[in-house]
């Protein structure tokens, strides 16, 4: 009789189910599962940062866009204030007012025309004038004549603005030599603050009046002349260095000292004479 052996059949079936052999054959088949989703992950990612770059150069091209429109704007509804350098509005409604800025290539004056048919000047260009610069440079030094007219286009020059030449040299020293015709009445404060290259100042007859601190802070400033018929002349209105940190006070404010380099050309008994003698300051005759 057989017997059936059970054993046999227990050894047997024990290697197909081996532990060491399932999760070998788990890991091969995950593999290629994983390297599936990466896939979808990689271009999921590329697909995400395509659309971030289109929507920003469309930002930045709207962008773009809005600016230039502005800008344009800007320009054809207003008008730079040469004087100030500030934006002003064309629109004669505007909060400030419109100021238009013109250049008389004769003078290399800037200036505008006011309300009442004058002409105010509210600067020089040095720039222009050294670009055609015919005068002869004796010892390495430039000097500029700018004598701004009594009228400009068939109007009175009435009004002088404040005065700051800027030096367009590249090397050498720079006089610059400044005439105010005497359709200019008065000087006004601060007209000749800090000009720094400023050296010689001429002041035509039929000006009248020196505001204070008219022409003051000059350190190149070398001579003024004053007709006689300037009559009134304010506290430090020539003569004079602003000291300290007190330049940016106003008028009335400030603190000053003597300038030992400036002297004043006068009639004697003139106003400008008693001036110069009441402020100690260096006073020669003409």
């Amino acid at each position: 009789m057989l017997k059936k052996n059970y054993n046999s059949q227990h050894s047997y079936g024990n290697p197909n189910y081996s532990n060491s052999a399932m999760p070998s054959g788990y890991t091969n088949q995950n593999q290629p599962f994983s390297d599936v989703v990466n896939a979808r992950e990689k271009k999921k990612s590329k697909t995400t940062l395509i659309v971030v770059l289109v929507i920003a150069s469309v930002l930045i091209i709207s962008l773009c866009v809005i600016g230039y429109t502005v800008i344009t704007n800007v320009i054809k509804n207003n008008k730079f204030n040469m004087g100030t350098g500030e934006l002003t509005g064309a629109d004669d409604s505007a909060a400030v007012s419109s100021v238009s800025i013109d250049f008389d290539e004769n003078s290399y004056c800037y200036y505008t025309e006011n309300d009442d048919g004058t002409v105010t000047v509210t600067g020089i260009d040095t720039w222009d004038y050294y670009n055609n610069f015919t005068d002869e440079v004796v010892d390495d030094t430039y000097n500029f004549y700018f004598n701004i007219p009594s009228e400009i286009n068939g109007k009175t020059v009435t009004a002088v603005e404040k005065i700051n030449p800027s030096n367009p040299l590249s090397s050498g020293i720079l006089h610059i030599h400044i005439t105010i015709p005497g359709t200019v009445k008065t000087i006004q404060s601060d007209t000749f603050n800090l000009s720094e290259y400023v050296r010689e100042i001429t002041l035509e007859d039929g000006v009248e009046t020196l505001e204070p601190d008219a022409i003051v802070d000059c350190y190149s400033l070398d001579r003024v002349n004053i007709p006689e018929s300037v009559t009134v002349i304010g506290e430090h209105a020539v003569g004079f260095f602003i000291a300290g940190d007190t330049f940016s006070e106003p008028v009335g404010k400030r603190e000053y000292t003597r300038s030992p380099l400036t002297h004043i050309y006068a009639k004697e008994g003139s106003a400008a004479d008693r001036y110069a003698k009441d402020n100690d300051l260096y006073i020669e005759y003409n």
